[in-house]
């Protein structure tokens, strides 16, 4: 009973100093882990999160930051007002609605129909999908630039042969205000397409091939096959491009800066630009900042609503 007693004092003391050393070594793990994380957390908080923060300030004052923070003041809902009046936002809004709703359809029509095409080449697969997406990873100053001179009206390549076949008054492009949103969606279709036919080929290449045979058994042909199979089966794939393509084109900006710095007049005025020139131009940061926001709200719309809509006509049944 007596070595019973002084053993059982002992083994609980050896318990605890387990329990303390497995505390212990976890604590040092969880401070190295934190440790390493601390350098991305800390950059993170203070290139993403502040300023995050004081755009939601500023979109409420006025700020010419050439004064330095003695130029800000505070002025509440003003510049939210001040946009519902301004021809400008208006403007750009409409243009970037014009963009999007051109864009957009014409670029998932073009992918889906080159991904398809290569999906049956036997030959020379992967040296044409590298072709096609080639221009996506090239710099969008340098497609424009290259752009805007194959589209000027005077002497480019594109006129030339328009007036070579006939044309006599062919369009002015970039430097037409009529021509000018529509040159620009020309620009970024032929940049962004053989990214969206990569991701499109990817979608049609894990289609089941039994799914193919059992239609054609059943007596399905080709273009059944394609309309009853191949797109359902491709839905994922194509709602994925969808956001991407929604958010990307409204907040469509390097090709605009760099080929029509939103002209001719405000014809490719969009808002991107409009809060680019408001607040380096004009020195408005908090009207920009404001018109920043609304832009989000406005592609969070967009996204909300096709993200409840997906559930009518995407398949994610394999």
């Amino acid at each position: 009973m007596n070595q019973n007693a002084v053993c059982a004092p002992a083994a609980g003391s050896r318990n605890t100093q387990k329990k303390r050393f497995t505390l212990k070594m976890r604590t040092r793990e969880a401070l190295t882990g934190y440790l390493f994380i601390s350098v991305n957390l800390i950059g993170t908080l203070i290139f993403v999160v502040l300023p995050l923060f004081m755009t939601v300030v500023l979109s409420f004052s006025e700020w010419d930051y050439t004064k330095g923070l003695a130029g800000m003041e505070f002025v509440g809902l003003e510049p939210y007002a001040r946009m519902v009046s301004d021809p400008k936002i208006s403007t750009s809004l409409w243009n970037n609605l014009y963009f999007s709703f051109l864009q957009i359809p014409v670029t998932i029509v073009l992918a889906l129909l080159l991904a398809s095409l290569l999906n049956k080449i036997a030959f020379c697969k992967k040296f044409l999908r590298t072709v096609y997406f080639i221009p996506f990873i090239t710099s969008w100053v340098s497609v424009s630039i290259v752009f805007k001179a194959l589209f000027n009206p005077e002497g480019g390549p594109v006129n030339s042969l328009l007036m070579a076949l006939g044309i006599s008054n062919p369009p002015g492009w970039f430097m037409d205000i009529h021509w000018s949103m529509t040159s620009i969606v020309i620009l970024t279709v032929w940049h962004t397409v053989g990214y969206y036919m990569v991701i499109l080929l990817a979608g049609l290449q894990n289609i089941n091939t039994e799914l193919y045979e059992a239609a054609a058994i059943d007596g399905a042909n080709a273009r059944q096959r394609y309309f009853r199979i191949t797109l359902p089966m491709l839905t994922p794939s194509l709602f994925f491009i969808m956001i991407m393509s929604m958010i990307n084109s409204l907040k469509v900006f390097d090709q605009v800066s760099v080929a029509t710095q939103g002209g001719p007049g405000t014809s490719s005025f969009v808002l991107v630009y409009a809060i680019y020139d408001y607040a380096f131009n004009r020195f408005e940061m908090g009207y920009a900042s404001a018109i920043a926001w609304v832009l989000f709200i406005i592609i969070l719309i967009f996204t909300l609503v096709q993200w409840k809509l997906q559930n009518k006509w995407v398949n994610y049944d394999m």
